[in-house]
């Protein structure tokens, strides 16, 4: 996951998924994915009941297109942060100098029902 060389560090793709996987949460959720959805996705979703947080991991297992999914949540939240793990194309990594793979995260709020709708992207 790190390979450390005497030219410098390379973080490796997966070092990047288990970094994100690191923020799941101590209680699993029961998810609901309605029947005939999309099996190209892996969802799996955790909580803590002390701070209220939720994490929730979805997997586009799809090299060739782009997933949108909309999550609904049973309780009021104001702002999320989703992380994306992706690269430039199928075949990207990271060596001495160049980083195709990294994470990009950013700030989306939820819809006035409290569901957000997002694009699942292509691990690419």
């Amino acid at each position: 996951m790190i390979c450390t060389y005497r030219e410098g560090i390379v973080l490796r793709p997966v070092y990047h998924v288990f970094r994100l996987y690191n923020l799941m949460l101590d209680r699993h959720i029961d998810t609901w994915v309605k029947e005939g959805a999309d099996d190209m996705l892996d969802i799996a979703a955790t909580s803590d009941e002390n701070s209220g947080r939720i994490s929730i991991a979805v997997v586009n297992k799809d090299p060739d297109r782009e997933r949108q999914i909309c999550i609904g949540m049973n309780r009021k939240y104001s702002l999320a942060q989703l992380h994306t793990v992706n690269g430039t194309d199928t075949g990207s990594c990271n060596t001495v100098g160049k980083s195709e793979v990294g994470v990009h995260t950013r700030q989306i709020r939820p819809a006035p029902d409290n569901h957000m709708v997002t694009t699942v992207l292509v691990l690419r």
